[in-house]
């Protein structure tokens, strides 16, 4: 893929979500991506990314000088491809071909370069949970579809010491 033209110093770890992941998912399914927590009244298939949680992996020294310690920040988020429409009979074709479209790209890890340099891995599965289910909420579609997936970002985090 292409560098991405957003600076992670600039826009920071939630502009990562928000810019990066969500255009990159938006090129590769086609889908509209929305970041949580958000209103959506969009009816066709849809992904939405929730942020869950982070973690520091392998903290080493960067210097072989005490000064820097390079680690892997590891965000962990919630992925749903989601939509509504007046029956499964109805919108079925849109669902299945959006969730092969989602659990293709997420078959291996992949990459996306930022214009900082930075190399932002994604890590993508499936929980196995797709459902049709009725919608019990007045003035909306009727029936809901909705698979999760667990969602990591891995990139490069340096603590600075001494500073």
């Amino acid at each position: 893929m292409a560098e991405k033209e957003i600076s992670i110093r600039d826009s920071g770890y939630a502009g990562l979500i928000k810019y990066v992941l969500s255009d990159f998912l938006k090129e590769k399914t086609g889908l509209g991506v929305f970041v949580e927590p958000q209103p959506v009244t969009l009816f066709e298939p849809h992904i939405r990314v929730m942020f869950m949680g982070f973690e520091f992996e392998g903290v080493g020294d960067l210097t072989g000088h005490e000064t820097e310690r390079l680690c892997t920040l590891r965000m962990d988020c919630l992925l749903t491809l989601t939509a509504m429409g007046d029956g499964p009979d109805v919108f079925l074709d849109k669902v299945i071909e959006s969730s092969f479209k989602l659990n293709r790209l997420f078959e291996r890890p992949f990459s996306i370069t930022t214009v900082d340099g930075y190399g932002i891995t994604v890590v993508g599965k499936s929980k196995g949970q797709r459902q049709f289910f009725k919608n019990e909420e007045e003035g909306k579609k009727p029936y809901i579809y909705e698979e999760n997936f667990d969602l990591h970002i891995f990139l490069p985090y340096v603590e600075v010491l001494n500073a």
